[in-house]
C-alpha cells in the first residue's frame, strides 16, 4: 500500500513498522534523574532525511548504515545523554528477569524532526528491522495531502483500502480529530464565560440589593455632606468609587486565590500544562469594579434625589 500512495505525487508518505519495546542497560551517567528508561525502535524512510539535509551524521545515506544502525531525534539525544558514536546496550526481552541483550550504534542524530510524530523513540530503516527483528510489516502509514484538492485525494485513498489486501487497514483523519477536538474544547470555553457572565448577573443583583440597603441607612449622613456643600455629582462619584473599590479588591484576590488553588489542584494531579485562560481571568479583574460601580449607580442616583430637610429630620 505505502508503494502506492507514494507513487501519487499529491500526498507526502511516511511508514513505520511495527516497533519493538525495550528497556536500555547503559544510560549515561550525566542523567541521574533517569533509573531506567524504556524506548522503542521502528523502522521509517530515514533516506528522506539524508535528501533533506536534516541529520547529523558521517554517512552518505541510508544505505550505509550498518545491521545495528539507529538514528534518533536530537531531543531525545539531549534528554538522554547520548551523542554520534555512543552505543546503546538494551534488553529486548518481554519478561525483564531475561537478559535479551542487543547493542544499537547511533550512526545519526536527525536534526529537523517535524515530519515525525512520535519523536521519543530510535529509528532504523526498514531492513535493519527485518535483520535484527524479523519484522517487515508496515504498523502506520502517514500521509499529508500537499495540493488544494484534498476530498478527492482522500477518496481515492478510501476506494485504494477497499482492496481485499487492505481490509485490515484503518483509515484515520488526524485533521478532522484535531478539529473536532478544538470545536469540543471551543463549545466548553463558551459554556464557561456562560456560567460565569450568569454569576456576574446573579452577582450584581445581589450588590444592587445590598447597596441599596446600605445607603438607605446612610441617608442621613449623605444629607449632612450635601448640606456641606457636597454636590450630587460628587456625592454619586464618591458612592461609585467606593463600590469599585470593594468589588475591585475582592476581584484581584478571588482570582488569585483561583489560580493558585487550581495551580496547586494540578500539581498534585501531576500534569505537565496548566491552562491559565488569561483573557478570562485579566477580563475578571476589569470587570469587577466596574461592576461594584455599576451595582451602586442606581440606588445613588436614588439618594441623591431624596428631600434634604426630611432625611435630617
Amino acid at each position: 500500500m505505502y508503494e502506492e500512495v507514494e507513487a501519487d505525487p499529491s500526498i507526502e508518505a511516511y511508514y513505520y513498522t511495527n516497533e519493538v519495546v525495550f528497556l536500555i542497560l547503559n544510560l549515561p551517567r550525566n542523567q541521574g534523574e533517569l533509573s531506567e528508561v524504556i524506548l522503542g525502535i521502528t523502522g521509517t524512510d530515514i533516506q528522506y532525511s539524508f535528501d533533506s539535509g536534516d541529520v547529523r551524521t558521517n554517512l552518505s545515506s541510508a544505505n550505509e548504515m550498518s545491521d545495528n544502525g539507529v538514528m534518533l531525534t536530537e531531543e531525545t539525544a539531549n534528554k538522554l545523554g547520548y551523542i554520534l558514536g555512543d552505543t546503546i546496550v538494551v534488553n529486548v526481552s518481554d519478561n525483564l528477569t531475561v537478559l535479551d541483550e542487543r547493542e544499537f550504534a547511533i550512526e545519526g542524530i536527525i536534526t529537523n524532526a517535524d515530519h515525525i510524530n512520535d519523536k521519543y523513540r530510535l529509528f532504523t530503516t526498514k531492513e535493519n528491522m527485518d535483520t535484527m527483528f524479523g519484522i517487515d510489516t508496515l504498523y502506520r502509514v502517514e500521509m499529508n495531502i500537499r495540493n488544494d484538492e484534498e476530498v478527492e485525494t482522500v477518496e481515492s485513498i478510501k476506494s485504494l483500502l477497499e482492496d481485499p489486501r487492505y481490509n485490515h487497514t484503518m483509515l484515520y483523519d488526524r485533521a478532522k480529530e484535531l478539529a473536532d477536538l478544538e470545536e469540543q474544547f471551543l463549545q466548553r470555553v463558551f459554556i464557561l464565560y456562560l456560567a460565569v457572565g450568569i454569576m456576574i448577573v446573579i452577582t450584581m443583583i445581589g450588590l444592587i440589593n445590598s447597596s441599596a440597603s446600605s445607603i438607605k441607612e446612610r441617608l442621613e449622613e449623605l444629607s449632612m455632606l450635601r448640606v456641606l456643600g457636597s454636590t450630587k455629582k460628587r456625592l454619586i462619584a464618591l458612592l461609585l468609587l467606593e463600590g469599585a473599590l470593594l468589588t475591585g479588591a475582592v476581584g484581584i484576590l478571588a482570582v488569585g486565590f483561583s489560580t493558585i488553588s487550581a495551580y496547586c489542584f494540578m500539581e498534585n494531579l501531576n500534569a505537565n500544562t496548566f491552562a491559565t485562560l488569561p483573557y478570562l481571568l485579566i477580563g475578571l479583574v476589569v470587570t469587577s469594579p466596574l461592576i461594584g460601580a455599576g451595582a451602586v449607580l442606581f440606588p445613588a442616583l436614588w439618594a441623591t434625589k431624596q428631600d434634604l430637610m426630611k432625611e435630617l429630620h
